[in-house]
């Protein structure tokens, strides 16, 4: 019986097409009405036999199929979701904040209709030059080896230019170890100013909502003219010098019902990477409730957004990047979400902190001003002792879909990020009444899913860092077994660099001899910063190594173990195995256990099925290989049998055992990267190859 933490979830979608969705893992499948009937059976226990003698026109395989689809995309897991926080209350950081928001002015020369900062003329409110080194010093020292990120806001910071060309000046000292950002509403920009910008390497994002109608009633200047004019002369100045920015619009009522005219003006401008937020209702914008959005507001006009970054990015060259919609993306179709101020806890004193014009310190940017998130001053003591020590910190850390009324229950909870923690705040609602942005999720998750059967390009159209073709399965061969020459540790971490591994794809790392190699450790812990699947291939009369279970402590993602089922000591082998798995739960790992064995007729006994439904869990693979030239079909039938409540998989094989097999086990042909020490470029093989090697 597979046991499972949360039952699934079903949503009719369109098509009579059943949604399938684990709201604790966010795990989601779509699926016909057959196979939501087999998966409620699965859910409930019935064992894959029954099932087959209760569905016509389904094979075993197909139900074997179907099972293991519903884990490996996490509908049937007892792993924990990493994306869930496990921050309590009393939970400190082990990391500490890299990116710094300055407000280093509150003057500024617009008078925007809904800012939350409340900005105006006052020219005295510029932060000073010690405020400003004291922030960069002390994030270096939180953070050794580190690149660390200063974001320079306002107001309009380019009012206090002078600061900015200090700053940048004094970063150097630091080797390029401080990246400098900027928010700009860009109408101040000259020639100057973005040569300087160019020539620093300052990251730039532009404040701007649309065409004359948007941008002149809401982002006024000072005497109430409009600023388009000012701002779109300060953009063309940025484009001119090869500046790449980023703009920012602000979603107000008027933006969501005109979308068209927005994005038009957008593109007509050389204007390919933009995003939305909602209106804060704080400061400025907690004045006019007509500027105000609903769910179905941002829906409809994110609908559009959608309709139009896919039609340009199917036929045309250059690309439309829009942040909700790729964080959404990452979300939906590569189970991520990098978005930090799209998670909860969100980054808020945990990757970022705001700070004020006088070094006052506050979990975000957003709640700069409000003393009930103020942590300390920056000049009053080190920030980690102010982080520590701060009531506020603990709170916000604490923060959990599960502890929210309005989230505990949802089945989008893993899916929606969440929702901005000052949005939210500054709403009334603080995680207990549904919000706009909640509103809007609920209605735009389903229709991507809806989206993405129709387009099985959707997921890259919308976000490139998501792959459009399959992941490769990397295996890198450490030694031959013949001799003490083996991939070193430097070499594996060039090869991962070289081949241009990414955090989707999967590394298996394969040593006839590990005991030789005691850098496989240290290369997990790589695979780890990558955030890679990483999985060691244990092989031979060596399981006994004590150093194996330092696999277990490392959490990897997947260990194989291949006995040596030729020689008389496979009894022994496999209570060593049972020592690796008894110290598996002891340690209350996730790691899978896949265990390699062949399609031998003399193996395959009672004892060995015992051992196998004893030891192994539901969600642990057998992968079989056909070994010599025995009767492939008799020995399969007879593994069937065994019923052995785990999954079965035959990786190499004939085509005749195919043919004649099909439909009783589950049969999966994998290609895989192999790179070995005779071949550092690597080649595509198949896996069978190191299966039989």
């Amino acid at each position: 019986m597979i046991e499972t933490q949360n039952p699934i979830k079903w949503l009719q979608l369109k098509n009579n097409r059943q949604l399938a969705i684990n709201p604790k893992t966010g795990g989601w499948l779509l699926l016909d009405d057959v196979s939501k009937d087999i998966v409620q059976k699965i859910e409930s226990g019935i064992e894959t036999e029954a099932i087959f003698n209760q569905c016509d026109g389904i094979s075993l395989e197909d139900i074997d199929k179907l099972k293991y689809l519903l884990h490996t995309h996490n509908l049937l897991t007892s792993k924990t979701d990493s994306r869930q926080s496990k921050c309590s209350s009393t939970c400190a950081l082990k990391e500490y904040p890299t990116l710094a928001v300055l407000k280093i002015t509150l003057a500024c020369n617009l008078k925007c209709v809904y800012c939350y900062s409340n900005a105006g003329i006052d020219q005295s409110s510029h932060m000073s030059t010690e405020t400003a080194h004291k922030v960069v010093d002390e994030y270096v020292r939180l953070n050794p080896g580190k690149s660390i990120t200063v974001v320079l806001h306002g107001g309009e910071p380019l009012i206090n230019f002078k600061l900015i060309k200090d700053l940048v000046e004094y970063s150097k000292k630091y080797d390029n170890k401080v990246i400098i950002s900027i928010q700009t509403n860009a109408s101040m920009v000259t020639d100057e100013i973005a040569e300087f910008i160019k020539s620093n390497n300052i990251q730039v994002g532009v404040s701007l909502d649309g065409p004359a109608p948007f941008q002149n009633t809401a982002r006024v200047l000072q005497n109430g003219k409009g600023s388009l004019d000012q701002t779109l002369r300060g953009i063309r100045i940025l484009q001119k010098h090869g500046v790449l920015f980023g703009v920012l619009g602000v979603m107000t009522s008027n933006v969501a019902e005109h979308i068209d005219e927005v994005l038009d003006f957008y593109l007509a401008n050389n204007i390919y990477s933009f995003s939305f937020i909602p209106l804060m209702k704080v400061g400025r914008g907690g004045n006019d409730s007509s500027l105000y959005v609903t769910g179905e507001q941002i829906f409809k006009a994110y609908k559009r957004i959608y309709e139009r970054v896919v039609e340009n990015n199917t036929h045309n060259q250059e690309k439309i990047h829009e942040r909700t919609l790729a964080d959404m993306a990452s979300s939906l179709f590569a189970n991520e979400n990098t978005f930090m101020c799209s998670q909860i806890p969100c980054g808020a004193g945990k990757n970022m902190l705001g700070f004020s014009n006088n070094g006052d310190i506050y979990i975000c940017d957003d709640f700069i001003g409000d003393p009930d998130f103020k942590i300390g001053n920056v000049h009053e003591a080190p920030i980690d002792k102010l982080l520590a020590q701060s009531p506020i910190m603990a709170k916000t850390l604490s923060r959990s879909r599960d502890n929210f009324k309005r989230c505990k229950d949802c089945v989008w909870k893993r899916l929606c990020g969440g929702v901005c923690h000052s949005v939210d705040h500054y709403a009334g609602k603080d995680g207990e009444l549904e919000n706009e942005v909640c509103e809007f999720n609920k209605m735009m998750l389903p229709f991507l899913i809806e989206e993405f059967e129709n387009n099985p390009q959707l997921p890259y159209l919308l976000n490139f860092n998501i792959p459009n073709e399959d992941p490769r399965n990397i295996f890198v061969a450490l030694d031959n077994g013949k001799d003490k020459d083996s991939i070193d540790l430097q070499t594996f971490y060039s090869l991962m660099d070289i081949h241009d591994v990414k955090h989707y794809e999967k590394v298996a790392i394969y040593g006839k001899d590990f005991e030789q190699n005691k850098d496989v450790m240290a290369m997990i812990d790589i695979l780890d910063s990558k955030k890679s699947h990483s999985t060691v291939i244990l092989e031979g009369s060596k399981l006994n190594c004590p150093e194996y279970k330092q696999f277990i402590d490392s959490n990897v993602d997947e260990i194989w173990i291949k006995p040596d089922v030729d020689g008389k000591n496979i009894s022994v082998q496999l209570g060593q195995v049972k020592e690796l798995l008894q110290y598996r739960i002891k340690q209350n790992s996730s790691s899978l256990i896949s265990l390699l064995l062949p399609i031998k007729e003399s193996l395959w006994n009672e004892d060995l099925a015992h051992w196998i439904k004893d030891n192994l869990n539901p969600t642990d693979k057998v992968l079989l290989y056909e070994d010599g030239h025995e009767d492939s079909k008799s020995v399969l039938e007879k593994i069937r049998k065994f019923n052995l409540k785990t999954f079965v998989i035959v990786e190499s094989y004939s085509e005749e055992t195919y043919n004649q097999c099909k439909g009783i086990v589950m049969f999966e042909k994998q290609d895989i990267f192999l790179i070995d020490k005779s071949n550092l470029k690597g080649e595509k093989v198949n896996l069978e190859k190191v299966i039989l090697s």
